[in-house]
């Protein structure tokens, strides 16, 4: 087992984290939590306990001005999962190669709005979504396929065989099922792409963390060393280069003032 750092990362004041997931879950241990309105206080510790990992905030987020003004002054990075989220987050001044847009079978329109703005990457899961990037895009665009719900391999050898996309990693939400099988099995589906197509992703990209926390009884105290883990055994049992991690969608559920 690797020796990690000692960093408090989810030392936080009681309740805090727990906001951030509440509009999901907000039933713990036969507690109910209130559900208080997104803030930039509540971003600004977000981005302190995911620190040892990239991170990304939901679209929703930018709902609050307030937020949103924060997020563009610190160069936050955003997902987004429509059309109409794409255009708020241009709207608000989130520079477009900080935006990661989530097709997932969306169709042409979410596909067409990102390359029109120059989006920095996309989650995609079908072989649909690969052949209309490659179409349409001019020059190679960055993807991140989603197997949360499906394999990837058949998607995958449509963006191996794509000549305007860069195949960077895989994506997986892992709300609800536990986070350290989940990474263990992004790597080795990372070394099967590598064995049967010649591709070497680099990172791994995680939805729903805070919400697999509550789910599976983890404490916040230490699901970052739980994924941290996940990353260095599948590493070593699969003999793959450590890729980056990148949590996703912080923020999704809250609602706004």
């Amino acid at each position: 087992m690797t020796t990690h750092r000692h960093q408090p990362i989810w030392s936080l004041p009681e309740g805090l984290v727990g906001r951030l997931i509440a509009q999901r879950y907000p039933t713990v241990a036969g507690h109910r939590q209130r559900v208080e309105p997104v803030s930039v206080m509540q971003c600004v510790h977000a981005r302190k306990i995911l620190r040892r990992f990239a991170s990304s905030f939901s679209a929703t987020v930018l709902e609050c001005d307030e937020v949103a003004r924060w997020v563009v002054r610190r160069g936050a990075a955003i997902d987004v999962a429509s059309v109409a989220q794409l255009d708020k987050a241009l709207a608000v001044g989130i520079a477009p190669l900080r935006i990661c847009v989530h097709v997932r079978g969306s169709g042409w329109s979410m596909i067409r709005r990102g390359l029109a703005c120059g989006a920095g990457g996309y989650i995609v899961n079908t072989a649909q979504d690969v052949a209309l990037i490659n179409i349409h895009a001019r020059q190679p665009q960055s993807v991140l396929l989603d197997v949360s719900s499906r394999p990837g391999g058949p998607v995958l050898a449509e963006i191996v065989g794509a000549h305007r996309i860069r195949f960077v990693g895989l994506h997986s939400d892992v709300a609800g099922v536990a986070p350290e099988g989940a990474v263990s099995g992004l790597i080795a589906a990372m070394a099967r792409a590598r064995r049967e197509f010649g591709v070497l992703a680099t990172q791994i990209s995680l939805g729903g963390v805070a919400e697999a926390d509550i789910v599976d009884g983890i404490s916040r105290h230490g699901i970052a060393d739980v994924i941290e883990d996940a990353v260095t055994d599948g590493c070593m049992r699969n003999r793959y280069p450590r890729p980056s991690v990148t949590v996703r969608g912080v923020g999704e559920g809250l609602p706004v003032r």
